[in-house]
């Protein structure tokens, strides 16, 4: 009897010791998943493994004056990706959060788990792109480099050297990333309920401070389109993982008008008129390829129409992704795939209006025409004529390829606005 009542106090004694060894394992596991992402798709390298990749991507394209930058560029992207290592910093300080509450009994094992769970699957879909954003921000360095060394091969300091070094500093306006510092500040493993906390899902923070920067935008006249798109591809981003707030309605995709603000950052027309001042040759013969791959880009951008509304970045260009000298000699636009945003994720916008429909349609037979009349144009001399006819067309299309009202549609997705 005596043998049993010892028994039967041991059992009830380590109760507590086997539902706090649950808890520590169910922390401890989600721990080690978010070490295990940080390490896979964040951890910083070295600024010498940055570097170097830096260089092999210099060497493959050719890039000889440019390397005189290679410290400080690789500096600015392991700054870049280190804003990638701050966002696993800040879900783990969270995920300690929980472990606290768990060990004073604030919180029970199944709300933590019903908390964590989606959290870190979401965590998931975030590590899951860093790859593809740091592969894309390398070649954005190596497209700035390709432009600066065409500036130093011009020399000083005709329109010709100035609009070089323009492009040059235009490459992150087709980007593949958010902002690296708005994935810093996302906060994704939710805060741990208190009876004083807002009654507010980590979608609804995320959302509004998306339309908070918006609005900042606006407000400060620093709209352009490279910040527009980077806006919309965070966007897009929040969209995949909580969906859109309340009942917004798109009539085009987020990834539409991303993939819009890329064609107003890297413009079709100022190529062109450059050529036209240039004799012909191997410089005129590079600013025409670039200009091809534009129109070129734009043209299965509209091709596709409709069915674009909904689809994945597998066809968002960014023209001149990865272009090389030998672009020259090729019309072919550079589509830069990625597997950001699985297709089944992707909501169907609402139909186009008419008026929308016939301003693309007017676009796309405006890029065909660019795109016959460029042909002809560079198989001879020139006429300065033709070239001027091609670049006022490729404006028009742009002009009405343009997004529109891409920033007043991020500031709808203010959760309260819905």
């Amino acid at each position: 009897m005596i043998r049993q009542t010892v028994l039967i106090i041991a059992i009830l004694l380590a109760l507590p010791f086997a539902a706090r060894a649950q808890e520590d394992s169910l922390v401890a596991g989600y721990r080690a998943d978010l070490t295990e992402l940080r390490e896979e798709a964040a951890s910083t390298p070295a600024l010498g493994i940055v570097r170097g990749q830096l260089s092999r991507a210099f060497i493959e394209s050719d890039i000889v004056f440019s390397r005189r930058y290679l410290d400080n560029w690789s500096q600015l992207l392991q700054d870049r990706w280190a804003q990638h290592d701050t966002f696993f910093s800040t879900q783990i300080q969270t995920l300690n959060t929980w472990d606290v509450a768990l060990t004073e009994g604030r919180v029970t094992r199944a709300e933590a788990e019903a908390a964590l769970a989606p959290a870190m699957e979401q965590v998931a879909v975030i590590a899951g792109h860093i790859p593809d954003w740091l592969e894309d921000d390398i070649a954005r360095m190596t497209e700035r480099g390709l432009w600066t060394d065409l500036a130093q091969e011009i020399g000083c300091c005709d329109a010709l050297y100035y609009h070089a070094l323009s492009e040059a500093d235009a490459v992150w306006g087709v980007a593949l990333s958010p902002d690296p510092s708005a994935i810093a500040a996302l906060q994704i493993i939710p805060a741990v309920p208190t009876p004083d906390s807002p009654d507010a899902t980590t979608a609804d923070m995320a959302f509004a401070w998306l339309a908070s920067r918006a609005e900042g935008l606006v407000a400060d006249g620093a709209a352009s389109p490279a910040r527009r798109r980077a806006l919309l591809i965070e966007a897009r981003l929040l969209e995949e993982l909580f969906g859109l707030p309340g009942d917004v309605q798109l009539e085009r995709s987020l990834t539409t008008l991303a993939t819009r603000e890329g064609f107003a950052a890297q413009p079709v027309a100022p190529l062109i008129r450059m050529a036209a001042l240039t004799e012909p040759g191997p410089l005129r013969d590079l600013l025409l390829g670039h200009a091809a791959a534009r129109l070129d880009s734009r043209a299965d951008h509209l091709r596709a129409g409709a069915e674009a509304e909904g689809r994945a970045f597998d066809r968002m260009v960014t023209a001149d992704a990865t272009p090389t000298r030998q672009m020259a000699a090729s019309s072919s636009g550079n589509i830069a795939a990625s597997p950001m945003i699985p297709p089944s994720a992707m909501p169907t916008p609402a139909p186009l209006p008419e008026a929308a429909q016939n301003s693309d349609a007017e676009a796309a037979d405006l890029v065909d025409e660019a795109l016959a009349a460029l042909l002809q144009a560079g198989s001879g001399a020139g006429d300065i004529g033709l070239f001027v006819s091609i670049a006022d067309m490729a404006e028009r299309a742009d002009a009405l390829i343009g997004s529109g009202t891409s920033l007043g549609l991020v500031e709808t997705l203010l959760p309260e606005a819905n």
